[in-house]
């Protein structure tokens, strides 16, 4: 930033507070006027300074990871808000795999463009997976500069066909909400369903906003040494929300309920 000085008019800059006290009024009025022109003249250098900033090719954009849909036993959906800024494009593609510290294999790239509007939220379709096996996916956006974003990262389990065909319905992960627009102080009915054999005490399901990271719950709760059940929760800041069960308290996501849209 350019340094910018200014001398009040009819007098030194060094005045202070102690001489200021031995002026003449039409002095004072002098001195108070170079200041003024001072501050006017740093306030308008401030706002050149952010007009080349929000003009450049590093504007803001924003990536958020939601929850996989349509996962079957080798394929799933992975999905993703992109927020564009004051790009007039973006690049978006997914980083998944089985181990979240290593998330090896990419999906294609795509192109977003700000004419379909500077929120968009898109979905890639992954197959050849492996069935009965946890993956963990993030959505990744780049600038025209080269600049990235990463949302959070989050994870899914492909269903196994053979417990399918076995009619074991009890072996599957459910979360629901009873309303997905709701006004602040509403409360919230979730209801969810686990398999038998991750019954545990220390079962929890976390409230969120839509793309924060799994150690960032607005309120929790334990469940029951129990395969389902509802618990509900009361949210009073209006935003997008969602609830996220996790087993044995850890905070690796087992499902992702619905978005719920809280209004004021």
């Amino acid at each position: 930033m350019a340094v910018l000085l200014i001398t009040p008019l009819g007098l030194q800059a060094s005045t202070n507070l102690e001489d200021y006290d031995q002026l003449s009024i039409q002095e004072r009025i002098a001195y108070l006027t170079g200041r003024i022109a001072q501050l006017q003249a740093l306030i308008e250098l401030i706002e050149e300074e952010e007009g080349n900033y929000s003009s450049s090719g590093s504007s803001r954009f924003d990536v958020d990871t939601l929850s996989a849909s349509d996962v079957r036993d080798d394929e799933a959906d992975l999905r993703a808000r992109i927020d564009l800024g004051r790009n007039d494009e973006v690049i978006v593609w997914f980083e998944y795999g089985e181990d979240d510290d290593d998330l090896d294999d990419r999906t294609s790239k795509r192109k977003l463009y700000d004419s379909r509007g500077t929120r968009q939220t898109i979905s890639f379709n992954v197959d050849d997976l492996d069935e009965d096996e946890r993956y963990y996916f993030r959505a990744v956006a780049e600038d025209e500069d080269g600049d990235r974003k990463y949302g959070s990262t989050k994870s899914f389990r492909t269903d196994d066909d053979n417990r399918r065909n076995d009619d074991d319905d009890d072996d599957d992960f459910e979360l629901s909400v009873s309303d997905t627009s709701v006004d602040e102080g509403d409360t919230i009915e979730v209801d969810w369903e686990l398999p038998s054999r991750d019954e545990g005490s220390s079962n929890w399901i976390g409230v969120y906003e839509v793309g924060d990271d799994d150690r960032d719950y607005i309120k929790w709760k334990y469940l029951p040494n129990d395969n389902s059940g509802t618990v509900e929760f009361t949210i009073y800041t209006e935003g997008e929300y969602e609830f996220r069960l996790f087993l044995d308290n850890s905070y690796r996501e087992e499902i992702t309920s619905r978005e719920v849209t809280v209004s004021d």
